[in-house]
This record gives structure tokens, sequence and C-alpha cells, in this order.
């Protein structure tokens, strides 16, 4: 081929290049921005050029009400608490007592707000007890004696303070039946003297004695109620369990080393060690018999239902039984990590409830375990650290 035939075809395709440039330069320029960058604009179509991304449209606020059934309600320590409802149309709120302080607070269960009622200090505060309405406390202060001096008031709602009663005995132990009266034990040359005091009147009446010293009273839910008594557990002592009604001491067929017992209605629930084996019982006095439950119990880890008959709820870990049981633990030289069990009395089986641990991933040594007057939520203080928990059933 001719040398001038390739200069012309040369030519012709340069001019063709700058052609197709000038088109795309002028004509190939999107019109709108909805023209997808893939469209090259050849055979009349269009190319965007440009990536348009769409507008976000805006989130809807989430509002997390994951709560678990098992929760910590408290971060400082607790020496007492108790669930209140004024009316059924009003919010569950827990009254709790803090340690060492006395201060006392308040939590909302539907909010979670904690508002502090008390600020009147409590030296050494130890323990504290609620009235059932939640409108008066008693806090005692802790000391190296054997006896321990109380605070008792109602709530002054002006002052951020409690409103004191007159009370000047020391006392051993007490449970404050109502805002106007104290059950409460003091000790005698022969072992312990129970009262009842009246604040609205002034009055002190003894209810019973327990004629030893070391004694663990189980108080009545009024002073014309029955109580009971037995030593205080020891795995090197025999313990006995006994009843006061009307001032009148009986003996319970529950006995046994390092016994300790609490009564559920009819049912008279025991635990005592043999051979350092910890078992626990029921005695239901209506049929005069006794079963062997399948879970070891202690009082401190334990309530009974009022509404639902022969029920029970307990804090327990399955492991064997160690040498020293319960001293071991009452000295804080063990701890447990407790999950939550339903127990049936008539059967003596358990169900377990929930795992603790699996549920929380800490470690929950249940003391105090109370169930609250709806029956619909168990509270338990954590005797690693004395914080206040709570398990919806």
């Amino acid at each position: 081929m001719k040398q001038s035939t390739f200069i012309i075809l040369g030519v012709i395709v340069i001019l063709v290049l700058v052609g197709a440039w000038a088109y795309l330069l002028f004509s190939g320029t999107p019109k709108d921005a909805n023209q997808i960058f893939t469209d090259l604009g050849l055979g009349g179509e269009e190319d965007s050029g440009i990536v348009i991304a769409p507008e976000p449209k805006p989130e809807e606020p989430v509002v997390n009400m994951d709560r678990p059934r098992l929760r910590q309600l408290t971060t400082k320590p607790v020496v007492g608490f108790a669930e209140v409802q004024a009316t059924t149309s009003d919010p569950v709120v827990v009254y709790y007592a803090e340690a060492g302080t006395g201060h006392v607070y308040t939590i909302r269960l539907d909010s979670g707000e904690e508002t502090r009622l008390s600020n009147t200090t409590v030296d050494k505060a130890s323990f504290a007890s609620f009235s059932p309405k939640g409108d008066a406390v008693a806090i005692r202060s802790h000391n190296d004696k054997r006896t321990s001096e109380l605070t008792v008031g109602t709530f002054d709602q002006g002052s951020g303070g409690l409103k004191t009663m007159t009370f000047s005995p020391t006392v051993t132990d007490f449970s404050l039946v109502s805002s106007s009266s104290l059950l409460y034990s003091t000790e005698s040359p022969y072992g312990l003297i129970a009262h009842e005091y009246n604040f609205n009147k002034a009055v002190d009446t003894t209810l019973f004695t327990v004629p030893f010293h070391e004694a663990k009273i189980i108080w009545g839910s009024s002073t014309t109620a029955t109580h009971a008594a037995y030593p205080k557990p020891s795995y090197l002592l025999e313990g006995y369990l006994y009843r006061f009604t009307k001032g009148t001491m009986s003996r319970l067929p529950a006995a046994g080393y390092g016994l300790s017992a609490f009564i559920a209605g009819n049912n008279v629930i025991y635990t005592s060690a043999s051979d350092y084996t910890p078992k626990s019982t029921v005695y239901n006095e209506s049929t005069n018999t006794h079963h062997p439950l399948s879970i070891v119990t202690m009082p401190e880890k334990c309530t009974s239902s009022v509404k639902r008959m022969n029920t029970l709820w307990c804090g327990y870990e399955l492991k064997k039984g160690e040498f020293e049981f319960p001293d071991t633990w009452y000295r804080g030289e063990i701890s447990y990590k407790d999950s939550l069990w339903l127990v049936d009395l008539e059967l003596g089986n358990a169900e377990l409830l929930v795992d603790t641990f699996i549920a929380s991933q800490r470690e929950l040594d249940v003391t105090e375990l109370t169930v609250g007057p709806s029956e619909s939520t168990l509270y338990f203080i954590n005797k690693n650290d004395n914080t206040l928990w709570m398990y919806e059933l």
C-alpha cells in the first residue's frame, strides 16, 4: 500500500477520536441526577458519571426494655430492706438501709429511680427492720457487746431525717411488726426475755422467756402470734426447737447437731448434721409426719409463700457437706455460689429457677431471702458484698 494511503487512514482515525471526545465532552454530560454511571452515552444512552447516595431515612428511637429477671438493685452495702406498695395503683418501691450510716433509700422498681428518704446517721448500722408499710424503721448499731442500741423512728419528710421514738433498752434481737409495735429480746441472768413495746401507748409487755442466752428467735407477725426459738447453731451443739404460744413454751419434734429451723404454715423445716453431713427435713404438724428434702436449707437462705401452700424458695449450691457446717458459713470462712430453687414441701423435691452465676456472671451467696407481699419478686442480699438483688418470679 502506498505511503499516502497510510497517512490518509491515520488522519481519518484521528478525526474520529477527536469527534468522539468532543461529543462526550459536550453531549454526554448527565442531564439529571438519576442517570446511572454505567450508561456511557453510546447509541443515544445517557451517562450519569456521578454516584448519588440516597438520603438516609431517620431511625426511630428504640427503647431498651430488656431487663433481666435477676438483677442487682444497689451498689451500696445493705443491712435491711422491704418491698412496699401503698395501693394497688401505686408503684412498687423497695426501701433499704445502708450499712454503716443507716441512711434510708427507696428504689422504684418500674423506673429504677433511687431517692434518699432519711439522712439521719446511725453509727455502725448493722441491721435494720422496716415496718410492713414502710412508714417506720428500727436500726441497730454494731458493737462488741452482746447487746446493741436501737434507733427507732418514722420518716420526717420535711427534714429528710428520722423522727426518733423513745426507746432505751439494749437488745439482742428484734422485729418491727408495725410503725407502733416493736418485738425485741433482752438479756437476763437466766436467759432471754422477749418483749413487745408499743410506742403509741409507751407500754412494754413481756411476751415469753427463753431459758438460754445464745438463741435464735423466730418472731411471729404480731404480738399474739406464735413465736419460736432454738440455740444458735453449731456443729458441736445438739439443738432443740421450742415454740411459745401466749407465753407458754413447748418443744417441737426437731433436733440435731447444728440445728437451724424456720416455720412455714403447718410445716417446720429444720436442718441438722449427722457425721458432718447436713440434711434438711420437713415436719408437718397437721399429719405429724417427717420427710426429707432434696436440698439443704438454711433459714437465711429460704422464704415461704403465704399464697401457695407448701411452697418454698431457697438459695442453694449443689456441693458436698463440709466439716464444721454451719459454723464456717456464719463465721464468714466459706462462701456459697447459690442458685435459686423452688421447693415443694409436700413432695420434698426442688426445681431450679435460675443459675445465678450463669445469669449474672457473679458468685452470689444468698442471705436474707424474702418474697415481696405480691409474691412476684424475690429479694436477697449477696453476703459477699452485702448488695441487694432481686429476681422476678
